[in-house]
């Protein structure tokens, strides 16, 4: 797999090469360029860490802004080394970051664009998936202890997501009158 390095002023991500221009807006962050101090300096996205919200929330605008997100539609995963997943929908927007998360689940599905899906890694491994048919991305990691039952049930559960057709408001409706005539 091949990355680019993108920079904007101090700014530094990382993108895939895989996935053609425009197809899926991503970036893999690094530490430059944000507004934290020390010992989080300086691109700090970890809510909960000690660092102030405003200084998160601000070094999250300066990335959203660079990659091309709309912050306020992000929604951010609280990692727990389980095999839970979340479909996310709009109503999800903002959960982690400016609202109140309801959930915690290492794995996002989403097949809403413009939806940012957000996820935390240190000694895990992100992974990001995106059908550009079904318009599905998954964003999660993998534990660092790849041996762990969990992991193995994890991975199977989001692949298994995947390949249900996501339900967006009022699709099951129109299925159901579809079957009906």
């Amino acid at each position: 797999m091949s990355f680019e390095t993108n920079r904007s002023g101090a700014l530094l991500w990382h993108t895939s090469t895989l996935f053609d221009a425009g197809a899926v807006c991503h970036g893999f962050s690094t530490r430059p360029g944000g507004v934290s101090p020390a010992p989080w300096d300086s691109l700090n996205l970890g809510v909960g860490r000690g660092d102030t919200a405003e200084n998160v929330q601000e070094n999250f605008r300066r990335f959203c802004a660079a990659v091309g997100a709309d912050v306020d539609r992000m929604v951010v995963t609280h990692q727990v080394h389980q095999d839970d997943v979340r479909i996310a929908t709009s109503a999800d927007a903002g959960k982690g970051l400016d609202r109140e998360r309801d959930y915690d689940v290492d794995g996002l599905i989403t097949n809403e664009r413009g939806l940012p899906l957000v996820i935390h890694s240190a000694d895990c491994i992100p992974v990001l998936l995106h059908d550009p048919v079904k318009h599905i991305e998954i964003c999660t990691d993998i534990a660092h202890d790849y041996y762990r039952k969990s992991d193995r049930a994890a991975q199977l559960r989001w692949l298994q997501k995947a390949q249900e057709p996501p339900t967006l408001p009022g699709e099951k409706e129109k299925r159901q009158y579809a079957e009906q005539m």
